[in-house]
């Protein structure tokens, strides 16, 4: 595989785990003004669940995922609104260095709470998301080919 390949690979990659964690954080709609200002309360609750249950918070690390969850998303949102329309490779680029200062940071953020047992399992939920949109990913792709 050469090196521009497997570049465009990793690119390729790191927007699906863009995409994966806009579209697990975010349930956001043209029309709805309350959905643009942050996350859907729904899908918050939603992801502050799984947290919970896979990491085993305690109430008080809960208490500090649910902002950071939010915040999060809000920001990948600005993101993917910054450049949407943009097709071009230097607004995807963009896109992604971007995303990943974010996910970065609030990785660095959750460490400052979790155990590093539980930031193991933060890791393999990622890890998780990320192959489940590739997979989605690939299905759209193959039914949009004849």
């Amino acid at each position: 595989m050469s090196l521009a390949h497997r570049a465009m690979h990793h690119v390729g990659a790191l927007l699906c785990a863009v995409f994966v964690l806009v579209c697990h954080t975010s349930a956001w709609s043209q029309a709805d003004a309350q959905a643009r200002k942050g996350l859907d309360p729904q899908k918050l609750e939603q992801r502050l669940r799984a947290a919970k249950a896979r990491l085993k918070l305690t109430p008080d690390q809960e208490a500090q995922l649910r902002p950071l969850l939010k915040d999060e998303a809000d920001k990948l949102r600005a993101i993917q609104e910054k450049h949407a329309g943009d097709t071009s490779r230097t607004s995807r680029m963009a896109q992604l260095h971007e995303a990943r200062t974010v996910q970065s940071d609030f990785r660095e953020r959750l460490g400052q709470f979790l155990s590093a047992e539980q930031m193991t399992e933060w890791d393999r939920m990622r890890k998780e998301a990320v192959s489940e949109a590739r997979a989605m990913k690939q299905q759209t792709q193959g039914a949009s080919q004849p």
